[in-house]
C-alpha cells in the first residue's frame, strides 16, 4: 500500500505539470495545440478529468473561431464558396470525429449539427454543378464553343466529387464530345520501306499523347476532325567520309627468361626489348541530314492554320584497326579490332524521327 502511494505521489508532479502547459496553450489561444495534447493523452487512458476539460473547450474555441466563416462561404453566391464551405465542415467533422469518445454534451450536439449542414451541402453541391455544367453545354452545342464544352466537362466533374450517378457519367460522356479537339497527323517519306516504317513506329506513339482536352490519330480518316497536320520528308540526305589515319607506337618491354649458370644452377633473367609497331586506322564518318515541312490545315474554326520547317543532323563514326608490326606496342583502348558495329542507314533514321517526333509532340501535340 505505501508503495502504491509512493508511485502516485511521484507520478503526480508531472501530471500537473503537463495540465500546466496544455492550459497555457489554451489561455494563449494555441487552441489546436492544446486539442491534439489533450486528445493524445486521452487515447493513452492517462488523461485526467482536467484534460477532457481542456479538450473540450479547445473544440469550443476551434468551432467559434471556424464557423462563422464556414457560414459566411455557405451563404455566398458563387460555387467556390460552396466548396470552401464544405471545405470547412469537413474539417471540423474530422476534429469531431478524432474526439468523440471524449465530447460533452454541447460538442456532441455540435458534430451532429456539422454532420447534417456538411450532408445538405454536398446535396446543393451537386446540383449547383450540374445546373452550371448543363448550362455551358447548352452554349457549347448552340455556338460549337469548345471553351464552354470544357467548362460544362469540369461543372460535371465537380458534380461527381459529391455524388457520382450515372446521370453525371453520362453528361461527362456527352460534354467531352463538345470540349475535345481532334487532330489527325499524316506522313509522306521518301520511298523507302524500311525508312517508313521507321517513321510509322514513332508516330504510332500519338495515339497515347494526347491531353485531357485533346485527342490525336496517325494516319486514320477522321470525319469530325478539328485539324490535319501534315508532315511531309524530303529525300533522306545520306553523306559519309571515308579517310585511313596512320601513328606510331614504341615500348620498352621487360622480357624475362630462365635460364641456367655456370654452377648448373637456374636463374631468371630480365632483358629489355623493344617493340614497335604501326597502327591503321580506317574510319567511316556516317551522317545523315533530314528535312520536314510541317503544315496544319484547319477543318474547322477550332484549329489554326500554321506552316513549319525543321531541320537536323545526326552522325556517327566507325573505326576499324589494322597493325603492322608488333602488337604489343599498342595502348590496351586499341587491342580490339573495331569500335562496334558499323553504323546502318536505318539505325540513323531511327534516332533523327525520333528526335524530330519528341519536338514534334512537344509543340503539337
Amino acid at each position: 500500500m505505501k508503495g502504491l502511494l509512493y508511485l502516485v505521489l511521484l507520478a503526480l508532479p508531472t501530471l500537473l505539470m503537463h495540465c500546466s502547459n496544455t492550459q497555457k496553450l489554451l489561455s494563449k489561444g494555441n487552441y489546436e495545440k492544446s486539442y491534439k495534447i489533450s486528445l493524445k493523452e486521452l487515447k493513452k487512458g492517462k488523461a485526467s478529468s482536467k484534460d477532457l476539460e481542456i479538450l473540450n473547450t479547445s473544440l469550443d474555441k476551434i468551432y467559434q473561431e471556424q464557423i462563422e466563416a464556414i457560414l459566411e462561404s455557405e451563404n455566398g453566391a458563387s460555387l467556390e464558396d460552396g466548396v470552401n464551405a464544405y471545405n470547412g465542415y469537413q474539417g471540423l467533422e474530422h476534429k469531431f470525429k478524432e474526439a468523440i469518445k471524449y465530447l460533452n454534451v454541447k460538442n456532441n450536439e455540435r458534430y451532429t449539427s456539422i454532420l447534417d449542414r456538411r450532408a445538405n451541402l454536398e446535396i446543393e453541391m451537386y446540383e449547383d454543378f450540374k445546373i452550371a455544367g448543363i448550362a455551358a453545354l447548352k452554349i457549347s452545342k448552340e455556338n460549337e464553343d469548345r471553351g464552354a464544352g470544357r467548362a460544362a466537362f469540369e461543372n460535371f466533374e465537380n458534380a461527381k466529387k459529391f455524388n457520382a450517378t450515372s446521370e453525371i457519367e453520362a453528361l461527362l460522356e456527352e460534354a467531352y464530345e463538345y470540349a475535345v479537339t481532334i487532330l489527325v497527323i499524316e506522313t509522306e517519306a521518301p520511298y523507302n520501306p524500311s525508312f517508313e516504317f521507321e517513321i510509322e513506329r514513332e508516330f504510332k506513339r500519338v495515339e497515347n499523347n494526347g491531353s485531357k482536352f485533346q485527342r490525336a490519330f496517325y494516319d486514320r480518316n477522321q470525319k469530325n476532325a478539328d485539324c490535319i497536320i501534315n508532315v511531309s520528308f524530303e529525300q533522306f540526305d545520306f553523306r559519309s567520309n571515308f579517310q585511313t589515319f596512320t601513328r606510331d607506337f614504341t615500348r620498352d618491354i621487360a622480357v624475362s627468361r630462365t635460364v641456367t649458370n655456370a654452377d648448373g644452377e637456374l636463374v631468371t633473367i630480365t632483358e629489355n626489348q623493344i617493340a614497335t609497331c604501326t597502327l591503321y586506322t580506317d574510319q567511316t564518318v556516317s551522317g545523315l541530314r533530314i528535312y520536314a515541312d510541317i503544315v496544319v490545315i484547319p477543318q474547322t474554326d477550332h484549329c489554326r492554320s500554321s506552316r513549319d520547317n525543321y531541320q537536323d543532323f545526326y552522325e556517327e563514326i566507325y573505326e576499324e584497326y589494322r597493325v603492322v608490326g608488333d602488337r604489343r606496342a599498342l595502348p590496351p583502348e586499341y587491342n580490339r579490332n573495331s569500335t562496334g558495329q558499323r553504323p546502318r542507314d536505318s539505325d540513323l533514321v531511327e534516332v533523327l524521327v525520333r528526335k524530330f517526333y519528341n519536338n514534334f509532340a512537344l509543340e503539337y501535340l
